[in-house]
């Protein structure tokens, strides 16, 4: 026995001095073991480091040793880049830290995970006295993905940086575990000499106050509510949770500097569900410290895929709060989905597939239950952060305009899509009282507006609905890809306009709510379908009530499906419209040698 326990203390010794490291055993070492069980406790551990002959000292702590592990210890004397954690000369094995454990130790200088920088190691210990920055700038955020577990010893930190823009609310949650009950004990603003998170009860533009620091409260009827944290005495008595994302508004750019230690591990968020307030609307947010994968393009590990169960089958997606320069009351919701056509910046979808370290955003649910974060969403986002097309999807981006405010809305084709709702495709609308608002119906309507809605490849018209507060003079216009005709319809003026040569459609209109007025028609370019039918320069197809002809010069026949002849109608127009008083059910149009079944409904 005795022999065997010199083997394994002998062991143990080898393994730790490995990689021109030296340690040693402090007094309080236990050995016992009877019957095949072995005990072994040691004290403390010192450490030292040699690299390039030299012999420097590292401040000793209580360092976690792990099985089969490897210790890559920070030095930081690099003479051009001190601080940087990718530069592979501040670590003992003279190479940047990827799957092996890292111990941060107490030197001159500290390390930083630079702006748009990708971070790994294993097990991550940050000895007595040092700290890991992760910086944040207008131009990006680091990303820090620890594999297994973080450890801080007294008077340690991590310090998680989000920069905020001047005269904007944003959306924001906390990568820091927090162990205390003040919401600003652990965040500092820098760079900004007035402190207070540089916020005051200022109106920064329009009426709108900067309330500094609000949550949003679910439970709240009739439709939810804002709460101020940081003037009420909410902000003595709570703490920034788990998972939970805030608005945070500011006069003054400033980057939030969140110090504690990181979460390592799945988070889990319960959410309420009050039919009688809010509906399921809820504001959470990222709570690891690297981006995080949240659709299927940017990884099948997604965070829309591990709560499609929880998520309302109409709001399968993320809502992020984006708000323009100057704004005044548009829409700056933008969506993160499954859709494979994302438009242009100024509308809609987002062109990326994750987000950053701090970043919050809206979601609904069909039902209370619990939200997942697992960590294996947690991605570094590629180099081309953004999506540089619009992969191989067709799509219209049809935007409405009223001076400086717009909306827009979103159709695209796919051969897998279909009329009735596709989650995750199909995302309904997130209006949040803005002054103007653009939307369509599922052709199998469910009662929801949509902001993105995904069509199968012969799909050939669309009605749109158009919310607005203000009367005046509205604009239509289109961004599209692989897309050969778009029409815009005016059913209350028969205008119908080409909105294909970058022509808009120009309309006075009182304020309210118009429904069906605005139809829209399009064609697909041959490439990209398989119906050889529906890209022929002659076309028959219904809409609601109405008929509509393409490229059609002549005499139209429609009958029922007993042969009888209901109307005659000449057309003449690149699009003709045919209204039609009869009752719902299948008709046959004949015209220019060509025969078409269509449904007309009430």
């Amino acid at each position: 026995m005795k022999r065997r326990n010199i083997i394994l203390i002998f062991i143990c010794l080898l393994t730790l001095s490995s990689y021109e490291q030296t340690a040693c055993v402090s007094s309080g070492a236990n050995i016992s073991g009877s019957s095949g069980n072995l005990v072994f406790s040691v004290g403390q551990i010192s450490y030292k480091t040699h690299r390039n002959s030299a012999d420097h000292s590292v401040s000793e702590g209580v360092l976690q040793a792990y099985e089969n592990s490897e210790l890559n210890q920070w030095q930081g004397d690099d003479p051009t880049h001190p601080t940087n954690w990718g530069t592979a000369e501040n670590w003992s094995y003279n190479s940047i830290p990827s799957t092996e454990d890292v111990l941060i130790t107490n030197v001159a200088h500290q390390p930083h995970i630079a702006i748009n920088s990708q971070a790994n190691c294993n097990h991550l210990n940050i000895a007595s006295g040092s700290s890991l920055t992760i910086e944040s700038t207008q131009n990006g955020t680091g990303s820090l993905i620890v594999g297994g577990s973080s450890t801080i010893n007294n008077q340690s930190k991590i310090i998680a940086c989000r920069f905020l823009s001047e005269e904007k609310y944003h959306y924001i949650s906390t990568p820091i575990a927090y162990q205390n009950t003040d919401y600003m004990s652990n965040i500092d603003v820098l760079e900004n000499e007035n402190q207070n998170m540089g916020l005051n009860k200022e109106e920064i533009i329009n009426g709108f106050h900067t309330d500094n620091l609000w949550a949003w409260n679910e439970a709240s009827a009739p439709s939810g509510m804002w709460m101020d944290l940081l003037h009420t005495n909410s902000m003595a008595t709570n703490s920034m949770q788990t998972g939970i994302g805030y608005v945070y508004g500011n006069n003054v750019s400033a980057t939030l500097a969140m110090e504690g230690d990181i979460y390592t591990d799945d988070v889990a968020v319960n959410l309420s569900h009050n039919p009688d307030a809010a509906n399921g609307f809820h504001i959470i947010g990222n709570p690891f410290c690297s981006d995080i994968a949240i659709n299927s393009e940017a990884d099948a590990n997604n965070f829309l895929a591990d709560n499609a169960e929880i998520l309302h089958e109409s709001y399968q997606a993320i809502y992020i709060w984006d708000e323009d320069e100057n704004w005044n009351g548009g829409d700056c919701y933008r969506i993160i989905c499954n859709c494979g056509f994302n438009g242009v910046s100024n509308g809609n979808e987002m062109d990326t597939d994750f987000i950053e370290m701090g970043q919050a955003f809206m979601v609904r649910t069909r039902t209370e239950g619990t939200i997942h974060f697992k960590k294996n969403i947690r991605k570094h986002a590629p180099s081309s952060y953004y999506k540089s097309t619009n992969k191989d999807w067709a799509g219209i981006q049809l935007f409405a305009r009223h001076n400086t405010n717009q909306s827009a809305t979103i159709i695209a084709f796919n051969e897998h899509m279909k009329n009735s709702l596709d989650a995750g495709f199909d995302i309904a609308s997130m209006k949040s009282g803005t002054k103007i608002n653009l939307s369509t119906q599922l052709k199998e309507d469910n009662g929801k507006d949509f902001a993105i809605q995904s069509l199968p490849l012969d799909a050939t018209s669309i009605a749109c609905n158009l919310e607005i507060r203000e009367a005046g003079e509205y604009s239509f216009s289109v961004y599209q890809d692989n897309m050969k005709e778009i029409y815009l319809e005016d059913m209350e003026t028969n205008i119908i306009t080409d909105l294909m040569l970058g022509k808009s459609y120009c309309i006075e209109l009182e304020s309210g709510e118009y429904t069906d007025r605005f139809v829209l028609h399009f064609t697909l370019q041959p490439t990209m379908g398989t119906m050889d039918h529906q890209f022929k320069n002659v076309q028959i197809y219904s809409f609601k009530k109405n008929i509509y002809t393409k490229n059609i010069n002549g005499p139209i026949e429609i009958y029922d499906l007993s042969g009888r002849l209901i109307k005659k109608h000449i057309a003449s127009k690149t699009i003709d419209c045919i209204k039609m008083a009869v009752a719902r059910g299948v008709y046959i149009v004949k015209s220019a040698g060509k025969t078409e079944k269509v449904f007309l409904s009430e």
